[in-house]
């Protein structure tokens, strides 16, 4: 983990996770999601999982929403995948695909 990226320990639990920002362009192709950021020059195909994560980064679910929510998807205990869940969430901000609030570091709460 790079010097950019939260702890594992990321408070992002209560607040909103979402949306992305504006101008990336998306295409969903056989149920995995492929963006583009042109703010970095940057494109990344998402796997099915990382898409269903990325699916539910709107602005109106939380992590622990999220995370229950694929819980239920996959039929696991939350637990068990909450931390996959954050380290996919701390990959999308690190790669633009998440902002943080202006002012607060990537180790504050994702808010939009």
């Amino acid at each position: 983990m790079n010097s950019s990226n939260p702890p594992d320990d990321w408070p992002m639990a209560a607040l909103p996770i979402g949306p992305p920002p504006a101008g990336l362009t998306m295409a969903e192709v056989d149920a995995c999601f492929h963006i583009f950021n042109p703010a970095t020059h940057c494109a990344i195909a998402l796997n099915e999982t990382a898409s269903n994560v990325w699916r539910l980064c709107t602005g109106e679910f939380t992590l622990d929403e999220i995370v229950g929510s694929l819980a239920e998807h996959y039929d696991v205990q939350a637990c068990d995948i909450d931390p996959q869940v954050r380290a996919v969430l701390r990959d999308f901000a690190a790669q633009g695909l998440l902002l943080v609030t202006p002012g607060e570091s990537l180790d504050a709460d994702i808010r939009r």
